[in-house]
């Protein structure tokens, strides 16, 4: 007899034993898990001590967690219809205190545009614990231990009221009423919120303090036309890697002299921030830490006076019941805020370049251009599976928001503004093409026959990192595909591709370095090509279905397919051909031979592809980014044109 499923939101031993009974009538207890791109799982997995416990309860019952297959299905589906919940969610939000204190500095859009990002990971991580259930229910009988009372309905969606109530114990109903109940009703909570306020401010100015960092008077000021956050670097990696590095903004038109690279909330391991710091000195690139500011009585004056302002608003009554979440957010707005403020009465710019549009600090350096008269060109992060592991980009809030192709606004149309986008094309596509078009094209040919003997057709597999969103079952089907082609007679070299050398060492452990040793046209390669050279070399491109590879080969003219290892590859390419998607062993087969008979897979959908995917694919895409961003300076100068951003005519174009 199925005596059904307790699914338990989170841990809690007390909720554990307040619902006693609930706990001895099932047979198997699931925890859930939270879990996206940051790799970060929340809750945490349950200990020994706590899976004891439950052993105590009930020693018949199973404790589990949710499948991958299953969690990697539901959490794509969730974040690509989360924004009912969101607005939802910002309705309740933007009546508060907490909302208005952040737009009146931030104004109604941004200030939106912020809260929502800041709401998503919390309106994502409720929703999935519901639609999880909802699937659980085809099980058998389900129990659910929620954490919250749910006061904001996210189970709407899933479970009708009376569906809920019969399927949360009325015990816990009660706990988490009383206690969202105590929380809201202790005047305590306030005084909390004001403190935490003063931590995230304060935390900046301590620790300047506590590294011996003050100056008394006026501190030195950087001027710049454009500055950018530091993300790829200068200095040459110790593996021959994607070629990613942070000259793309450098040309004879825009000097290292007007460019102002400074260390943000990517870190470098100390010592590759060393090499990195050698690197541009003797490059002679110009770079700041704002880290290493000193404090100074300015600073210190700023900051008490932004929070004496967030504390008059959050001592009004309105804000003492507010949900605690809430209030948290103005406390992040307020520490983000002065950050940035502060580093902009040090810097003086012209525009900021930005690169981290999922983020909410991009939308507060955009409402600190605002009120100094800057402005801020953005590249928008380019997955193709955007809508469905990184919905945060909906949200996106910049001045000049450079788009690679139609595709990437059709899939946040309602939240992009196109007054704002400016067409670039993708610009790595540039990289690949300059190679093709040029002697190096010979001398690449001849490195491969020395090394790799030459063999043709060329497959090049860019194999991804094996996170949690790679089905494991995918990698399974991959490898037995690779197998495979030891039964297929004839020519051809297959060269597993790998961007780092952690990434080698994951395939290797699932069974990659046995079919090396087995199949000696099967090999692999780190140190001797980039990643746009083996482009460049190729036959046929295979590429994960999360990466800009599919993109990158498909826009420089190379047959290229997919593997879908998390299965959003027919999400986002099987509209332009199926035949683009490689899903098992069999399809991974076909393919080569295919290619070996020369016709690679995908030739009817490919060159749709490129033109939906980068507006541009003349090798010309890097130069366009930094014409926008030249425009944005000669606007702010009062010498550029206005909205919209219109770029220059010469550099129109299409691949020859």
């Amino acid at each position: 007899m199925n005596r059904g499923t307790l699914f338990v939101q989170k841990p809690s031993w007390l909720l554990l034993l307040l619902s006693y009974s609930q706990v001895r009538s099932c047979d198997r207890i699931i925890f859930f898990q939270y879990r996206d791109l940051s790799l970060s799982q929340y809750p945490p997995i349950p200990g020994r001590n706590l899976k004891g416990f439950l052993h105590l309860l009930n020693p018949h019952a199973r404790v589990e967690t949710i499948p991958d297959d299953l969690y990697l299905s539901l959490w794509l589906e969730n974040n690509a219809s989360s924004d009912p919940a969101v607005d939802r969610l910002f309705a309740h939000l933007s009546t508060g205190v907490s909302f208005h204190t952040i737009a009146t500095r931030a104004g109604l859009l941004a200030a939106e545009r912020y809260t929502k990002i800041c709401l998503l990971p919390w309106v994502l991580s409720e929703s999935l614990y519901y639609r999880i259930g909802r699937h659980l229910t085809g099980a058998g009988p389900l129990r659910m231990l929620s954490a919250s009372s749910d006061r904001y309905g996210f189970h709407t969606p899933f479970f009708s009221d009376a569906e809920y109530r019969a399927a949360v114990p009325r015990i816990a109903r009660h706990f988490l009423r009383f206690k969202s109940f105590l929380a809201r009703a202790c005047c305590l909570l306030t005084l909390f919120n004001i403190l935490q306020v003063l931590a995230y401010i304060l935390e900046p100015l301590v620790h300047s303090l506590l590294r011996g960092r003050i100056r008394i008077g006026q501190p030195p000021t950087y001027s710049a036309d454009v500055v950018t956050p530091l993300i790829n670097g200068f200095a040459e990696p110790t593996f021959k890697g994607a070629g990613h590095r942070d000259d793309l903004l450098l040309n004879p038109h825009l000097p290292s002299d007007r460019v102002l690279f400074y260390f943000s909330s990517w870190k470098f391991p100390p010592q590759e921030r060393a090499q990195q710091i050698e690197q541009m000195k003797a490059r002679g690139i110009r770079y700041v830490d704002p880290e290493e500011f000193p404090l100074d009585p300015r600073s210190l004056w700023e900051t008490l006076r932004f929070w004496g302002f967030l504390t008059w608003r959050m001592l009004r009554p309105a804000a003492w019941t507010e949900e605690p979440r809430f209030s948290c957010i103005a406390a992040g707005f307020a520490r983000h805020y002065l950050r940035e403020s502060l580093f902009a009465n040090r810097v003086r710019f012209k525009v900021s370049v930005e690169f981290q549009d999922y983020s909410p600090t991009h939308v507060v350096r955009t409402v600190l251009a605002d009120r100094l008269g800057r402005l801020t060109v953005g590249m928008h992060h380019g997955s193709p599976a955007a809508p469905w592991v990184l919905p945060t980009l909906r949200y996106t809030h910049i001045h000049r928001h450079c788009i690679w192709g139609e595709a990437f606004l059709r899939m946040h149309e309602g939240h992009w503004d196109p007054s704002r986008s400016v067409p670039v094309g993708f610009y790595r596509i540039d990289r690949v093409r300059s190679i093709l078009h040029s002697a190096r094209a010979e001398e690449l040919q001849r490195r491969y026959t020395a090394l790799f003997g030459g063999h043709r057709p060329l497959v090049v597999l860019l194999l991804p990192s094996l996170s949690w969103y790679i089905l494991r079952s995918r990698v399974r089907e991959l490898l037995e595909g690779l197998r495979r082609l030891q039964d297929l007679t004839g020519s051809f070299q297959l060269v597993c591709r790998f961007r780092a050398p952690d990434q080698r060492k994951q395939w290797m452990q699932e069974g990659l370095a046995q079919i090396l040793a087995e199949e000696p046209r099967v090999t692999e390669d780190i140190s001797e090509f980039s990643t746009p050279e083996w482009m460049a070399l190729s036959d046929l491109v295979i590429s994960s279905n999360h990466s800009t590879g599919m993109i990158e080969s498909a826009g420089s003219g190379k047959p290229c397919v997919t593997f879908d290892f998390m299965t959003t590859g027919e999400k986002a390419y099987g509209y332009y051909d199926p035949s683009l998607i490689l899903k098992n062993s069999a399809d991974l087969v076909a393919a080569v031979r295919a290619t070996q008979n020369g016709n690679p897979p995908g030739a009817r959908g490919m060159t749709l592809l490129a033109q939906d995917f980068s507006f541009y694919t003349d090798g010309r895409n890097a130069e366009r980014f930094r014409d926008a961003i030249l425009q944005a300076v000669e606007e702010v100068d009062g010498r550029g044109s206005r909205l919209p951003l219109e770029l220059r005519p010469a550099h129109a174009g299409v691949a020859p």
